[in-house]
């Protein structure tokens, strides 16, 4: 779904069912996949509540500052924390996490674009008092606000609700699922495990239109050359090799 948007009045926005939190407790997990396309004036990744005293939500920006953006739950404790996850760069699909944690009090959130390998540790925190049963959840949108602030102009590809508070690992998990990795190429010369190689031979292999470049690991322990990464190339040498298409 993707929305253009605007001013709130008259541009399109997500409104889930009213109550759709009620029967969860109070853990949940909020994870969503969406892209941002323009900055609108203080618009949110969503906002769950029933007025401007009463609100759970996540922003693209504070304002129309490009490098800011809020996480606040206000309510009779208000939790409130600022720019964590920003910038969020325009057109760029990012994989975002919510996590409340009722039994702790704790509320943390994670954000990283689709391409990062990582989604790495939480962004923020913050507690609270709070619990999912005191809010009232009848306004219950993606993209639009609870005040007067614009619609988001974003796309959502996909969005989720959990019964539950993820680990920090169940959500890199999803992370890599919903990866797009580019295929390998096939026809690499020298084949794989072939042996009695010339030294001074000549790797080879057909680009892929979808990779842009590849690393070359080569060792003589293959675990070291299966574990290399470009952070941490140790046993095995690593050039990257950028691929004309």
């Amino acid at each position: 779904m993707t929305l253009g948007g605007g001013a709130k009045g008259t541009a399109d926005y997500i409104d889930l069912p009213d109550g759709i939190l009620n029967a969860l407790g109070d853990s949940i997990t909020i994870e969503l996949w969406a892209t941002p396309h323009s900055v609108q004036y203080w618009s949110r990744i969503f906002d769950f509540g029933s007025s401007t005293s009463d609100s759970l939500f996540m922003g693209w920006t504070m304002g129309q500052n490009y490098d800011s953006d809020r996480v606040e739950w206000i309510g009779e404790d208000n939790g409130r924390v600022d720019n964590t996850n920003a910038p969020y760069e325009l057109g760029v699909e990012y994989h975002i996490a919510l996590v409340i944690d009722g039994p702790n009090n704790l509320v943390s959130w994670y954000s990283a674009p689709m391409d990062s390998l990582e989604l790495g540790p939480a962004r923020g925190s913050f507690t609270t008092t709070h619990r999912l049963s005191d809010l009232s959840w009848t306004n219950v949108w993606l993209g639009q606000s609870q005040w007067g602030d614009n619609t988001a102009n974003a796309s959502y590809n996909e969005f989720r609700i959990w019964q539950g508070a993820l680990t920090n690992a169940e959500l890199q998990k999803f992370h890599s699922l919903f990866q797009i990795i580019p295929p390998l190429p096939l026809g690499f010369y020298p084949e794989n495990e072939q042996t009695d190689v010339e030294l001074d031979v000549v790797f080879e292999w057909p680009g892929i239109s979808l990779a842009k470049t590849y690393d070359l690991y080569v060792g003589t322990d293959v675990n070291a050359v299966n574990a290399a990464t470009r952070n941490d190339a140790t046993g095995a040498l690593i050039a990257e090799y950028v691929v004309h298409c």
